[in-house]
């Protein structure tokens, strides 16, 4: 009976259609128009799943943006100004405590910060408030926004194609995901602003209505005041309005409603008013949160001014080309070719309008010309803007990719047109493709990971890193650290920056100064670093160490805790003690995590054996100020010394003696007597540990690979000189791991036929290869390897001429980790991944430390517990009675 009722329903259901065609063939024009009332309806259908389709791709790249932004990208300066929503959320206040010293007019920006305008930071003030304070959830700004551009698009071009919004919003996602940085940063909130501009100057366009104009006008404006980089935008909402009221006369008036009727002249004004009241409302929201500190703008937008000239940097011409470069140069060439397609369409469309029929040109103008504006302006203003940030190109991309939608969009709508009876046609077939993109995209996501995925897997979680950092400082402690340790700086600490903290003491009086001294400091890898490179160039030269006892005579700091994690070097921090008590003889307590897990371990075992010997002059050439300089130990009376130790965590003890008169130095671990650094913010790859004038005992907290460790000195003190004391290494837990050899070197490949191999043997390789940029100099055969396993390369490896680094290849060819420079270390996951290999590639971009010359040793491959879905409890449950069947050698 069930099966005989659901029959009967169909055949009703079928009936019903049926005397519906037959009914809609006789009334409406016979079956033609059955087939546009059936497409139409399955046009709408497609659209449904064109729309559902990006709802999926954004939770596809949603859930793997949240997977790996705990840890990558790392954590930078920028990455600080987090401090301003934290603040602005919890104390009210749109300042940066961490960095209250403005640079350049050294205003105060505690109520009122000058480089940046408000929007942003609402938004990450809202995010603070509502989920409390989250690095993690500050950076999803940035995926939001780029999201929240695509949905933008979608509601735009609604009205020409949606399948071309589909590409348009497509199209930024993949950028994003493998192309984007996104930290804290308010360039994103730049191109939301710009994109909800172009929707709002398109329907002002399209309309000529008041309140269209207005708000073009006020997020351009807003998109401005977020961001002086974006200044392009201003002259180009003038642009866009003026070119609408000079073709107006050439331009179809938009239907008004019954009765009403408005004169050009009236219209122009009408619409100029409207948007020069969108401009000053932006305006005033941004100089009511600076408190309307009008002159301290202008004081900094003249010293910004001259930082960013690019008389130093080339002139015009290369500079807009590097930031070009900036925008496109990772994006993929196929897809590069799509959108510079798109965009010429976009302009062949502007500069053909004259050829469009008269009721089409206001469309036309309405969806191309804002974005055509803004791209074409914007790059062009980078020209005049000699500093570069990955988040400059956002709203280039942004712009650029826009235009090229929308020239599809008036393709689409176009050839709808033209096709009459068929109109349906190439949208519903142009929703099918992006369909079916989408979900290719969406698949390419899953399988290939993107950089900042790859990153995540060796690199600390952020969060862990600064808990940890800060963790011997109480609550609001008053402390001078790092700028990025200020995140909670005036909720959870008062930790200001180290420049400013030294600007704002030195205005006190000497004898009051005792008072406001910091009780901590945190002083992070970057700074050490900057002061050890400054101290090897000239080591006589001025830093914090040297310059805090005399703006502070009399105050002393005692070392209480070292922590390190990749990417970042050691974080030194210092305790304010009494100058008349006795010094701690007790080591610093230390932290260590090795970025692969969120395991972080503190246990010094005893002193191991080891004996460390004077060596020949270790070298250091390292980059710095723009240029590149080489220096030695050479002359220097302290001779550096080297020992070997095996692979760990050591806490090295060094005894300094100098005289405390004559300045500061710093100790600096390497393994290699032949150093060659990179400047990034992350360091220049070298352990240094600088240290204060009466400092008697340094201690370096050294993460070393195996092999030989040199320690080296520079310092103010001509006659100063060292002694190794102790060497102490950190307990690590490490769980079960599988050790194989790697491939003799006989089975390795020589890329190229221009090296001379110098020696090959199946334990040891020594060859002199080229200097060609990123060249792949050799390579191992494909490894075996469990895919979703933690794994450790060990390949000792000297460089005596040239840069290099070792890198690893996934099953299909691509970079599972891009080559590491400066260490025969190297963890990582496999992923997928059930093959790979080791590549020896050149790690420059132009060639200009010369040709390499190498020698490696044979290693070997670390395989760790699978990170598989495979859990300890399904091991432990292989005897459970539904199971026991199946093991019955292991069971009972």
């Amino acid at each position: 009976m069930q099966c005989e009722t659901r029959k009967g329903v169909y055949l009703k259901h079928a009936k019903a259609f049926m005397q519906f065609a037959r009914q809609k063939t006789r009334t409406d024009g016979g079956a033609a128009s059955l087939i546009d009332f059936v497409a139409k309806k399955g046009q709408r259908v497609l659209h449904t799943f064109l729309v559902l389709t990006f709802v999926g791709l954004c939770a596809v790249t949603l859930h793997y943006f949240f997977q790996f932004v705990g840890s990558a990208p790392y954590l930078s300066t920028d990455d600080a100004l987090v401090n301003i929503s934290f603040n602005l959320s919890h104390l009210g206040r749109f300042g940066i405590p961490s960095g209250p010293v403005q640079a350049g007019n050294l205003s105060l920006r505690l109520d009122g910060f000058h480089n940046y305008g408000p929007w942003y930071f609402y938004v990450g003030a809202a995010l603070s408030w509502l989920f409390g304070m989250s690095h993690e959830m500050q950076r999803a700004i940035h995926p939001f926004g780029i999201l929240l551009i695509g949905a933008l698009a979608f509601f735009s071009l609604r009205r020409v194609s949606l399948a071309a919004a589909g590409i348009t919003a497509a199209t930024l996602a993949y950028i994003f995901f493998y192309n984007h940085w996104p930290m804290v940063r308010p360039d994103i909130m730049v191109s939301v602003l710009a994109a909800m501009g172009f929707v709002s100057a398109a329907a002002a366009v399209r309309t000529d209505r008041l309140r269209w104009w207005f708000g073009a006008a006020f997020f351009f404006a807003a998109a401005v005041s977020q961001h002086m980089i974006a200044w392009a935008l201003a002259p180009g909402m003038i642009l866009v309005w003026a070119l609408v009221q000079f073709l107006r006369p050439h331009l179809q008036d938009p239907p008004l409603p019954d009765g009403f009727a408005v004169s050009p002249r009236r219209a122009s004004v009408g619409s100029f008013l409207a948007a020069s009241m969108g401009a000053l409302l932006a305006l005033t929201v941004h100089l009511y949160a600076i408190e309307f500190r009008i002159a301290d703008v202008i004081t900094h937008l003249a010293n910004y001014r001259k930082i960013t000239n690019v008389g130093d940097a080339g002139g015009f011409i290369a500079v807009a080309g590097k930031h070009y470069l900036s925008a496109w140069g990772g994006v993929p060439g196929w897809l590069n070719i799509s959108i510079l397609a798109g965009f010429s369409l976009a302009l062949l469309f502007l500069a053909g309008l004259r050829w469009v029929p008269r009721p089409d040109r206001r469309l036309v103008l309405a969806f191309l010309l804002p974005p055509v504006v803004v791209a074409i302006g914007y790059q062009l203003s980078l020209g005049f803007y000699g500093n570069w940030h990955a988040g400059y190109t956002i709203l280039s991309q942004v712009a650029t990719v826009w235009s090229a939608g929308a020239a599809v969009a008036i393709i689409v709508h176009f050839a709808g047109r033209r096709m009459k009876r068929w109109r349906w046609l190439p949208e519903s077939v142009f929703s099918v493709v992006v369909i079916a993109g989408m979900v290719a995209e969406g698949q390419a996501f899953i399988k290939r990971p993107s950089n900042m995925q790859l990153a995540a897997g060796k690199w600390v979680n952020i969060e862990d890193y600064v808990d940890n950092a800060l963790s011997p400082l109480p609550l609001r402690a008053r402390a001078w650290g790092s700028f990025f340790f200020g995140l909670e700086s005036g909720v959870r600490t008062d930790l200001l920056q180290l420049s400013d903290g030294m600007h704002l003491i030195q205005k006190i009086k000497p004898e009051k100064r005792a008072s406001y001294a910091p009780e901590y400091l945190v002083i992070g890898y970057r700074e050490q670093n900057d002061i050890a490179a400054l101290l090897v160039k000239n080591s006589r030269a001025a830093h914090f160490y040297s310059q805090l006892q005399k703006v502070l005579p009399g105050q002393r700091y005692e070392l209480i805790q070292i922590v390190t994690a990749p990417p970042y070097g050691p974080t030194r921090i210092y305790r304010r003690v009494s100058p008349k008590s006795a010094p701690v003889s007790a080591p610093p307590a230390v932290r260590v995590n090795n970025g692969t897990s969120r395991q972080w371990i503190s246990r010094l075992l005893p002193a191991v054996t080891v004996v460390f010997r004077n060596t020949d002059p270790v070298s250091f050439d390292l980059p710095y100020a723009g240029g590149l300089f080489k220096e030695s130990t050479g002359g220097r009376s302290a001779r550096p010394q080297v020992a070997d130790l095996d692979r760990g965590v050591y806490l090295v003890t060094v005894d300094i003696t100098r005289d405390p008169k004559k300045g500061s130095g710093v100790l600096i671990a390497t393994n290699t007597p032949s150093f060659t650094g990179s400047q990034t913010e992350l360091g220049y790859g070298f352990v240094p540990a600088p240290y204060f004038p009466a400092e008697k005992t340094v201690y370096l907290l050294v993460a070393h690979g195996g092999g030989p460790l040199y320690i080296s000195q520079f310092d103010s003190d001509p006659q100063a000189a060292f002694s190794i004391t102790e060497v102490r290494s950190v307990e690590a837990y490490q769980p079960p791991t599988q050790i194989t050899q790697l491939p003799p070197f006989k089975e390795w490949i020589i890329f190229s036929k221009s090296t001379k191999v110098l020696n090959q043997t199946p334990e040891t390789f020594e060859m002199i290869g080229d200097a060609s940029p990123w060249k792949y100099q050799v390579s191992s055969p494909a490894i075996k390897i469990t895919p979703q396993s933690a794994v450790t390369l060990i390949l000792p490896i000297k460089v005596k001429t040239g840069k290099l680094g070792i890198g690893v290849l996934d099953a299909k060819g691509n970079w599972l980790l891009a080559p590491q420079s400066g260490t025969n270390l190297i963890s990582f996951n496999t992923l997928g991944n059930d093959r790979i290999s080791i590549v020896v590639a050149n790690n420059n971009y132009d060639g200009a430390n010369g040709p390499v010359n190498f020698s490696l040793s044979r290693g070997s491959i670390e395989i760790g517990r699978s990170m598989g879905n495979k859990t300890y409890a399904d091991e432990l449950s292989l005897c459970h009675r539904s199971k026991k069947f199946l093991n019955p050698k292991d069971c009972l």
